[in-house]
């Protein structure tokens, strides 16, 4: 009979604790997915109020307990957006480029526009409908990340093999590559003050090879690379002068195709992106005016800083001068004698990230047969799709989630830093005319497509997608980081409860116990 009343009374016990979670749990986004593309429906709640009584109070606790530690979404978790195959992503950006340059603007246009990555959805921190995502590439595997954050316990674990005499786990390298003039330094210094200083190569995250100080390492093999990083122990390194090498996808291939060997190194894909006129704009102020060569040295006498369509113009010759060269960028052999000559090309982070297979071409872009460019485009675009994550450079400091998430990285207390001069923040909208800016837009429309698809993915994956083994994540958009600002805590931001449970909390824990974990 007592085991009876038990059973009886556990079902309203049960409707009780349910139905005081949906007062306290607090109301968030859609969430789907997790590092691996699993689907996990949650529960949606909305509201606290004031909570009495013995029962009340455990319930109440256990809801605080379950807001802090299970990620927490509406009804529409069911109806999540899926994840996108990487033929169809390739086939929709190559559709968009093939528009007229007003149909394009109008496409990518987030006020008055089509806005066809709903950006201006996800810039509120929302997900969009499900039904509309069809852009949004599944994620590379976790093991890379999770041995770049754990980094510090498998140096441990290398230092007990080396006694025992079996093979040590290898740490991640973080590789950044680096587009010239799109916060790589502002990155760097980010892993500075997240890594510890010998885990960091000096020269702006790039290593050295004397005579070299800022050596190429996207000509190195995937040999040279494994080697210089278990000599070196460093665990970032950044690829700026030369494209990316596709080559280096294939070292955590081998990983997953392991055959029982000690497991090579493993790599973590990053970037950083710039509104592609912002990023041309502020290579033109740095490379073209600000570092202005000197004709005679002996006399000091500086050349007078070019036009920025003379500047274009030049550097349109130097890359195609490299292009031609047996040592130029993307070559894989010499250093060449012009590291610069491609910074200054159109659609520069759709030829970085093609491999360099991207041609030399001006505009207008609609002079260019699709069969120049297509493959290079199509290209860069699997290329991001296995990038761990794209940052676009100007959502850093609002929105840190999806670099915090993958890198375990906390203090964004600085984002834009540069190697020399002032910081300026570019607006080509307002340096340039209209005609110049509907020309330069024409050129480098493929960097457009690109910029806005990878800033949606990323918006995507810090509202949309709960990453694999974080805590709750606040469906709420980000305060600012000031530059100066204390850094916040990861924990603080995806563990501390909304102020509507503070307040159910300091209302039903008692006193004595409310500094105690729970």
């Amino acid at each position: 009979m007592r085991w009876d009343g038990k059973v009886a009374g556990f079902f309203p016990r049960l409707a009780f604790a349910l139905a005081i979670a949906q007062i306290v749990l607090p109301p968030v986004h859609l969430v789907v997915g997790s590092h691996d593309n699993e689907t996990k429906p949650r529960r949606f709640a909305k509201g606290t109020e004031q909570l009495d009584g013995p029962l009340a109070r455990r319930k109440a606790i256990m809801s605080v307990k379950m807001a802090d530690m299970a990620d927490v979404a509406s009804s529409d978790a069911y109806r999540h957006p899926g994840i996108t195959p990487t033929k169809a992503i390739v086939a929709k950006l190559v559709k968009l480029a093939r528009l007229s340059t007003a149909a394009l603007k109008f496409q990518l246009d987030v006020t008055d526009g089509a806005d066809v990555f709903e950006l201006k959805t996800l810039e509120r921190g929302e997900c969009p409908s499900p039904s509309t995502i069809d852009w949004l590439p599944a994620r590379p595997r976790a093991e890379a990340a999770q041995h770049f954050r754990r980094r510090g316990k498998l140096v441990s674990q290398a230092n007990h093999s080396r006694k025992d005499g079996s093979d040590p786990p290898r740490p991640a390298l973080l590789w950044y590559e680096h587009v010239s003039k799109a916060g790589g330094t502002s990155f760097c210094q980010l892993a500075r003050n997240n890594m510890k200083r010998r885990e960091v190569p000096r020269y702006y995250c790039m290593p050295s090879e004397p005579p070299i100080v800022d050596a190429r390492v996207g000509q190195w093999s995937n040999e040279k690379l494994d080697a210089w990083q278990a000599e070196q122990k460093k665990n970032i390194v950044s690829n700026e002068w030369e494209p990316f090498p596709l080559a280096r996808f294939e070292m955590n291939k081998e990983l997953a195709e392991g055959n029982g060997a000690a497991p090579p190194l493993l790599l973590v894909f990053v970037t950083t992106l710039r509104e592609p006129l912002n990023r041309l704009l502020s290579a033109y102020h740095f490379w073209g005016v600000l570092k202005t060569g000197v004709r005679n040295r002996k006399s000091l006498k500086k050349e007078k800083p070019p036009l920025l369509f003379d500047w274009l113009r030049d550097m349109k010759a130097r890359a195609l001068n490299d292009s031609l060269s047996a040592v130029g960028m993307g070559k894989g052999v010499g250093t060449g004698k012009d590291k610069f000559a491609r910074v200054g090309q159109p659609n520069f982070a759709t030829w970085k990230f093609s491999g360099g297979s991207l041609p030399v071409f001006g505009w207008p872009f609609s002079d260019q047969p699709e069969e120049a460019w297509a493959p290079s485009f199509e290209q860069a675009v699997r290329t991001l799709t296995q990038f761990d994550v794209a940052i676009p450079m100007e959502d850093l400091s609002e929105h840190p989630e999806p670099l915090q998430d993958l890198l375990g990285w906390h203090d964004f207390s600085i984002t834009h830093v540069v190697s020399d001069g002032k910081v300026v923040n570019n607006d080509a909208h307002g340096e340039l005319g209209t005609e110049e800016h509907l020309k330069l837009f024409d050129a480098n429309r493929l960097d457009y497509i690109l910029h806005s698809w990878t800033h949606a993915v990323y918006l995507a994956r810090a509202y949309c997608v709960a990453p694999e083994g974080s805590h709750v994540q606040q469906r709420v958009k980000k305060s600012k980081v000031s530059a100066g600002a204390p850094a916040v805590p990861v924990k603080a931001q995806y563990k501390a409860p909304t102020a509507p449970i503070v307040e159910a909390r300091r209302a039903i824990v008692p006193k004595r116990n409310r500094n105690k974990k729970t």
